[in-house]
């Protein structure tokens, strides 16, 4: 069979956005390929028979988001107008047809709309506080950026109550509101997020508003609840999934329901595993879907637990049901009155759509990937497990080379997720799958900190590089113990985001690392207070406080401290435009590795985010893969 490499995943078909028609016949999705040429990605409308057969496409446009309209017909927008008069275009396409025609063009900039019972439409859009200057920012509020968005001062994202028919527009959202989640039933918009002028609150509250009426009404107070979503279950009562001020920092919360009468709020469960969507990590997932649908009563979410993630349902008195799909990777879906359709992982395969019977078995709608793969070496993921100091088993996997020869030496590579509330788990990993082909044993597991196992577990006691970094060394020595053909002489370690903070931690606290890759990293937690686009409030939330009040515990675990102690060589890759984990994070390690003589370099890739290896330009993704690969192989091969 041919090797996978980098380029492989060009091949790919990356599926988003499965919907079922309102009467079931159909279901929509996008399928989206790389144009490496135009270096972008083209996404195609297709529509199928939830029944089975073969997917049509829609338009020959490029469409990467679309909805289903209450009578059945598929729509999707796109800009219009002039350059000083814009407008927004929105298309129906006929689903048994592929007829298309434009339905209504309006002023109002913004997304698809939620329909009304009278007609109107609900349309996602912004404000603009302050005029743009071209010679320089103003910046007076806190957060002045976003990662993916740039510099956010002065702007807002907001929600418009649109009569299309006479092209009329309300802003329903106070000025200063910047919107954070909607959801809709039966005249009744819910939305969460805060009103500031000057230091957002992080935790949002939530709001209703009568379309009836036009009234709005604050039902659960910013301040309160870090909300993950919020959903309508009826009009009178919504459920929220949130970690309150007084629960830990690592929390990933709890369900509460709420009586949007008179704001009641009651904690109906105890399930602490992950359900805001799946955080199970990969990179070969592209566009979005739902992670949680309100329906029939019950609010449906995807959940992480262990290696899997699931569907399952709540109702208001908190009955829980057991997982609703199988052992696999589960990432969004589509519930309605004819049936459930989802996107998801099984085995060692590229994601597909599947069809959730009512006999609980599923079937598989969609394989636009299958003979892709069927073309190439896939590496088995073989589970390894062992305990750890406070007799917590901790769990992880490893992969073997292609060609592997019992008795022969091969280099290995520890690969750290993201998160820290990331977790490894049962989907495809196209660039550790190009590692495994290349030749290296690929070792990943999932340490304290880590989703998927419950608060306990995830709480790291407001800090990194401790329990984390002894189940990261532990699990290395577990796997050279068990897997005697790894040559302890030629392991590097390689991480993204918080896996890139452990890697400029551990090149800082161990020697055993003969080459590392630091992936948009932190290095230094007392910059990253006040650069960070989630830095004004993070430090406080995750390690008790600020630069202004606890500089020293932000520097006692800050790598940029033991980096004088590194004697790894090291790739830094970093995005100009990331402002989660900014390129000063690397800069300033890579500059302690450099006058200390430590081979280094560092790689900044123009116009990409902190989601460069998952979302980033085909021809950096491409780029980015390639530079790990070869300071690998020249390092460890």
């Amino acid at each position: 069979m041919k090797k996978l490499i980098p380029e492989t995943f060009t091949e790919y078909q990356f599926i988003s956005s499965p919907l079922l028609s309102p009467d079931g016949q159909y279901t929509a999705f996008v399928a989206q390929t790389m144009d490496m040429e135009n270096n972008c990605y083209i996404g195609k409308l297709y529509v199928i028979d939830t029944k089975g057969g073969t997917p049509r496409q829609m338009s020959e446009k490029d469409i990467k988001h679309f909805i289903w309209t209450p009578d059945g017909t598929l729509m999707y927008s796109q800009p219009a107008g002039e350059e000083d008069a814009p407008k927004m275009a929105y298309f129906t396409i006929d689903p048994a047809t592929g007829a298309e025609s434009c339905a209504q063009t309006i002023s109002t900039m913004g997304g698809l709309p939620t329909f009304t019972e009278d007609g109107r439409w609900i349309i996602p859009g912004q404000v603009m506080l302050q005029e743009k200057n071209p010679r320089y920012t103003e910046i007076r509020e806190l957060p002045y950026w976003s990662d993916g968005r740039g510099f956010t001062c002065g702007k807002r994202n907001a929600l418009y109550l649109v009569d299309p028919e006479k092209d009329e527009a309300e802003l329903i959202t106070p000025r200063h509101f910047q919107v954070m989640g909607t959801d809709y039933q039966d005249g009744t918009l819910l939305y969460i997020g805060n009103e500031y002028t000057d230091c957002a609150e992080f935790r949002k509250g939530v709001y209703i508003y009568d379309v009836k009426t036009g009234q709005t009404s604050c039902v659960v107070q910013p301040g309160i609840f870090d909300i993950f979503h919020a959903n309508l279950l009826d009009k009178d009562t919504a459920i929220i999934r949130g970690a309150k001020k007084e629960d830990s920092a690592y929390s990933e919360g709890f369900f509460y329901r709420i009586d949007l009468k008179d704001g009641t709020c009651t904690k109906i469960s105890d399930y602490d595993k992950k359900s805001e969507f799946c955080c199970i990590v990969g990179d070969v997932m592209l566009g979005l879907g739902q992670p949680n649908k309100a329906y029939d009563g019950k609010l449906y979410f995807v959940t992480v637990d262990g290696e899997y993630s699931y569907i399952r349902s709540i109702d208001r008195d908190g009955n829980l049901s057991p997982a609703l799909t199988m052992d696999g990777v589960t990432n969004f879906f589509d519930v309605n009155d004819h049936g459930l359709v989802f996107y998801g992982y099984r085995g060692d395969r590229l994601g597909e759509l599947y069809v959730l019977e009512q006999d609980g078995t599923e079937r598989e709608l969609t394989r636009l990937n299958d003979a892709v793969l069927e073309q190439y070496h896939i590496a088995e993921r073989i589970p390894i497990a062992f305990t750890d100091a406070d007799d917590v088993e901790i769990r992880g996997w490893v992969m073997p080379p292609a060609d592997y020869e019992p008795g022969k030496k091969y280099p290995a590579i520890l690969n750290i997720h993201g998160g820290p509330r990331g977790t490894w788990g049962a989907e495809f990993n196209h660039e550790m799958q190009v590692w495994a082909n290349a030749g290296y044993f690929v070792l990943f597991c999932n340490p304290r900190g880590s989703a998927g196992r419950g608060n306990a577990f995830a709480d790291l006691n407001l800090g990194m590089g401790n329990v984390d970094y002894d189940n990261f060394m532990a699990f290395v020595d577990h796997c050279l113990a068990k897997w005697t053909d790894i040559d302890e002489k030629r392991l590097g370690v390689a991480g993204g985001s918080y896996g890139g903070y452990m890697v400029n931690w551990i090149i800082g606290h161990t020697d055993r690392f003969a080459a590392a890759s630091s992936q948009r990293s932190i290095s230094n937690w007392v910059s990253m207070d006040g650069l960070s686009d989630m830095g004004y409030y993070a430090s406080g939330l995750q390690f008790g406080g600020f630069l202004d009040t606890h500089a020293e515990h932000l520097w006692d675990i800050s790598p940029l401290k033991y980096a004088h102690n590194a004697v790894t060589p090291t790739i830094f890759l970093q995005s100009e435009g990331d402002y989660r984990c900014p390129m000063e994070q690397a800069l300033q390690m890579y500059a302690v590795l450099k006058r200390k003589g430590v081979e280094s370099k560092v790689i900044l890739f123009k116009g990409e985010s902190h989601g460069l290896s998952r979302e980033g330009q085909p021809q950096n993704r491409l780029t980015r893969m390639h530079e790990i690969l070869d300071w690998m192989n020249r390092h460890l091969q």
